[in-house]
C-alpha cells in the first residue's frame, strides 16, 4: 500500500503507511506470546488505517515533484533491480521496491533482514521525496531522516553480506545494497559531504562487480 501511495505521489500518506509497515514487521518478528493479542488488535487497526488512506488518496492533480520520475520495482524481479541499480544515483528517477511476498516467521533470517531493509529503504525514499517538495525548514528535517534510514538499511545489509554465515538469495540482497548506496551517495552530495559520497560510490562499484559476477554464474547454471 505504501508503494502504491508513492506511485500516486501522495508522499505524506505513504510515509504514515511505511512507518506502520516497520511497526508491523517489528511486531511480527519480535513479539512474545503475552503480547500477541494486544499486538494483533494493533495490527488490525494499522491495516484499516492504511486501507483507508489508500482509498482516500488517489493520483495527484498537480505533481508535488514534477522533476522526479517514480519507477516501482518488485523485489523478486532481479533483471529490473539490476537495471535500476546500474542506473546509478539520480534525483530525477527514484526506485521504490515492493515486497512481492512477505516472509513468514520461520523464514531464513537473511530473508527477514533483507525485507526489513527494503522497508527501511522505502521509508528513507519517501522522506527524500518529501524533502524535495517542502519549504526550507521542513526540507532539512526530511533529508536528515532520509539519511538516517538509508544508513540504517546500509548497516543492516553490510553486516549480513560481510558475515561468514551462508546467505539465502544473496543476489537480491546485493542489488538492494546497490540501490541503498546510490541513494546514500545522492543524499551525501546534497548535504555537501563529498568525501562520504565518493566513498559510498566506491563501495557501490565493488558491489556492482559482485552483482555482475552473480548474474554471470546464474546465467551459466
Amino acid at each position: 500500500m505504501a508503494i502504491t501511495l508513492i506511485e500516486r505521489e501522495r508522499y505524506g500518506p505513504a510515509l504514515k503507511t511505511v512507518i506502520a509497515s516497520l511497526s508491523l514487521m517489528k511486531q511480527m518478528f519480535g513479539s512474545s506470546a503475552e503480547n500477541s493479542v494486544k499486538e494483533s488488535q494493533s495490527s488490525t487497526e494499522k491495516l484499516k488505517a492504511a486501507s483507508a488512506r489508500l482509498a482516500k488518496y488517489q493520483s495527484s492533480t498537480q505533481r508535488p515533484c514534477p522533476d522526479t520520475q517514480i519507477e516501482s520495482l518488485e523485489d523478486d524481479e532481479l533483471g529490473a533491480l539490476r537495471a535500476a541499480a546500474i542506473y546509478g544515483p539520480s534525483a530525477d528517477v527514484v526506485f521504490p521496491v515492493r515486497i512481492s511476498c512477505l516472509c513468514c516467521e520461520d523464514a531464513d533470517p537473511s530473508t527477514v533482514a533483507r525485507q526489513f531493509s527494503t522497508v527501511l529503504y522505502n521509508h528513507a525514499l519517501v522522506c527524500f521525496l518529501l524533502s524535495k517538495q517542502r519549504n526550507e525548514n521542513t526540507s532539512g528535517k526530511y533529508i536528515t531522516t532520509a539519511l538516517w534510514y538509508f544508513e540504517l538499511a546500509d548497516t543492516t545489509l553490510s553486516s549480513l553480506l560481510g558475515s561468514k554465515n551462508p546467505i539465502e538469495d544473496e543476489l537480491p540482497m546485493l542489488l538492494l545494497s546497490m540501490l541503498v548506496l546510490n541513494c546514500l551517495s545522492l543524499v551525501y552530495r546534497k548535504q555537501g559531504l563529498k568525501g562520504k559520497a565518493e566513498e559510498t560510490e566506491h563501495l557501490s562499484s565493488i558491489t556492482h562487480s559482485e552483482v555482475e559476477e552473480g548474474f554471470f554464474f546464474s546465467d551459466i547454471w
